[in-house]
């Protein structure tokens, strides 16, 4: 039996169901990452280990996951950011969000290591026994007499002879997917994931000392990906363009963060506080880099990375409160909020 893509229009509507379910609830980014992470994966988890899903059904899921995180429903809005990027490590300028279908190809590869290696199960003994009879699992071509989960299977097994060159390169990187406990799906899923170029700057804005929340908006914004004024207007939304922080310039990513008068006031209490000059801050941004090299990391560099994504994060709510709120407050006020939540 051949399945067609409304036979998956159960698994689009529980998806559909949930996200409005969350839209109720002021989420951060954040928070909607972890969402999509956890119960939107865990929905289409079934169907990822049984079947390859096909990219007209995976491209609506994305779509779905990708509105959510611009516009809190499943309705079409802005989007700053590509979901192809998002999707990417956070070393590479994403979110670490899971790519549905390259996670779904890494648990299929997963059933391909169970038949390759004969592994224990009725499952595996069925197949063996009906499907292959005594034949290489790398060799059998697809038949339609083969259910939809094993066409599936070998769709996989010929894309990562494609990808890796030869059979002996794809059962070598099978095996190379072990680990302590069994074959790793993480392993095989960055054989299929897309691949980002390498952001040095994004180490510094995630880690264990930085808040979640605080380290998205930072990375948005290291980006220019955040909704600014001149970033509407490029969109065709054309508003008054004027900084609501000193009231005196044009928005902008750069002006914002560094430029404005009022963000460099927060920025000046900041480094005070610490007791550093400009130079002491580059100097300790550079300590992380030294424990990347394996050498001991200095105390400094976590609150150093702490404080700058806080600041970061506040400057930007701030600016929000005082269009859609009509509440401001002073760069003191401002400072001290960020030091008490770092």
């Amino acid at each position: 039996m051949w399945l067609t893509s409304e036979m998956y229009n159960g698994l689009l509507s529980k998806i559909m169901t949930v996200i409005p379910h969350w839209s109720v609830n002021l989420l951060t980014y954040a928070g909607k990452v972890q969402l999509i992470n956890s119960v939107v994966f865990g929905l289409q988890s079934f169907w990822c280990a049984s079947i390859l899903l096909p990219k007209i059904v995976v491209n609506q899921i994305n779509k779905m996951c990708r509105n959510f995180f611009w516009s809190s429903d499943t309705r079409t809005r802005l989007v700053f950011k590509s979901w192809s990027s998002m999707c990417l490590p956070r070393t590479e300028g994403g979110f670490d969000i899971r790519e549905i279908l390259a996670w779904n190809k890494a648990l299929l590869a997963k059933l391909l290591w169970n038949l390759d290696r004969k592994s224990s199960g009725i499952w595996v003994t069925w197949i063996h026994a009906y499907y292959l009879n005594k034949a290489d699992i790398w060799r059998i071509a697809p038949s339609s007499v083969h259910s939809e989960s094993f066409r599936s299977i070998l769709k996989i097994r010929d894309l990562c002879i494609d990808k890796l060159g030869t059979i002996i390169s794809a059962q070598t990187w099978l095996r190379n997917c072990l680990s302590a406990t069994g074959f790793s799906v993480s392993k095989a899923y960055d054989l299929f994931r897309d691949r980002g170029n390498s952001i040095p700057w994004a180490c510094v804005l995630h880690g264990k000392a930085i808040i979640p929340s605080h380290g998205l908006i930072s990375t948005l914004a290291g980006q220019r990906k955040l909704p600014t004024i001149d970033s509407l207007c490029q969109r065709g939304i054309y508003l008054i363009n004027r900084c609501c922080l000193c009231k005196n310039h044009c928005e902008s990513h750069r002006h914002l963060f560094f430029n404005c008068s009022y963000s460099k006031e927060v920025w000046n209490a900041m480094i005070s506080w610490m007791s550093l000059s400009h130079r002491s801050a580059y100097l300790i941004s550079e300590l992380y880099w030294t424990q990347r090299r394996g050498k001991k990391k200095h105390w400094k560099t976590n609150w150093f990375r702490g404080s700058l994504s806080a600041t970061v994060y506040y400057l930007w709510s701030e600016r929000n409160n005082r269009i859609f709120e009509g509440r401001e407050r002073g760069s003191a006020q401002l400072s001290l909020s960020s030091l008490l939540n770092m």
